[in-house]
């Protein structure tokens, strides 16, 4: 039998991350470990194929791939990442993301008894501060989703493997497409228990699964950033091997650092919006 052609690109192992380019055997010289080589080139990421099997299918099997198939995500690691599809991908779930919040804001605009004020003529006086709130949160989202990619970058871990890690924490942000989901349970609960207008002492069945319905909606919006963080830690473990403690502490930094950022992009926005509109109305 002929030799086989030895590996073209960085392939690397999954057990050990050995490098297999220039390989002509199937196994692991570092590990042992074997492999199938007709597999290690392509992506097992449906948004990859997305032109083969449609882009709103390949969307949410990638969703549901990164959401449900977390250590087998992580796994890609050793495959080639193409980084302009994960940016694209990472911009349709950060604009799914944001459908919640900007519905939420007009709701709470245009609906008379709103909390912003007791008429819409009143309430319509606080427009600033509510787009500044709503620009504020989608920079926010953008940055969350962009702010992990700095932090899985070791100097001891190979380029091309920090370039796929990268690539790769832009579709660990998956999780957050089922925010509309979760918030529609929730909110939409909420407001039928409301309608329903039934005192906490006569409550029915009917209130029962109301309840049930909007626990579940809250208990999904909470655990998807637990989800994406997960994903998150996974591939730094994969990109780490050997230093938990690293792994860790990138956990911890990184729901920091979103928290900060989204902070300083909150009050930044109100001071911009809020000085553009007082120069406005002082030009009236």
């Amino acid at each position: 039998m002929s030799a086989q052609a030895p590996i073209d690109g960085d392939l690397f192992c999954l057990r050990c991350q050995y490098n297999l380019r220039g390989l002509a055997d199937d196994r692991c010289p570092e590990c042992g470990e074997a492999f199938d080589r007709s597999t290690l080139h392509v992506s097992r990421i449906p948004w990859v194929h997305r032109d083969e099997i449609g882009r709103i299918r390949a969307y949410w099997r990638t969703v549901w791939f990164v959401t449900s198939r977390t250590s087998r995500f992580c796994d890609e690691m050793i495959r080639p990442v193409d980084y302009r599809a994960a940016q694209r991908f990472r911009r349709v779930t950060v604009s799914l993301a944001y459908v919640p919040f900007l519905a939420l804001a007009l709701v709470l605009y245009a609906m008379p008894t709103s909390p912003l004020g007791p008429t819409i003529v009143e309430a319509r006086e606080l427009v600033w501060p509510v787009v500044a709130v709503a620009v504020g949160v989608l920079l926010s989202l953008a940055a969350m989703t962009g702010i992990p990619g700095y932090f899985l970058q070791p100097r001891a871990a190979p380029i091309e493997q920090q370039n796929r890690a990268i690539a790769l924490s832009y579709y660990a942000c998956a999780p957050l497409a089922w925010l509309p989901l979760g918030a529609a349970l929730a909110i939409g609960g909420y407001l039928t228990r409301e309608m329903l207008n039934v005192p906490y002492a006569e409550a029915t069945i009917l209130d029962m699964v109301v309840a049930f319905v909007v626990l579940v909606g809250a208990l999904m919006c909470a655990l998807l950033p637990v989800t994406w963080l997960a994903g998150l830690i996974g591939l730094a473990g994969r990109l780490l091997q050997g230093h938990l403690a690293r792994v860790w502490v990138l956990g911890f930094l990184v729901p920091l650092s979103c928290v900060v950022a989204c902070a300083m992009i909150l009050c930044a926005m109100l001071f911009s919006v809020g000085y553009v509109f007082l120069i406005l109305g002082s030009l009236r």
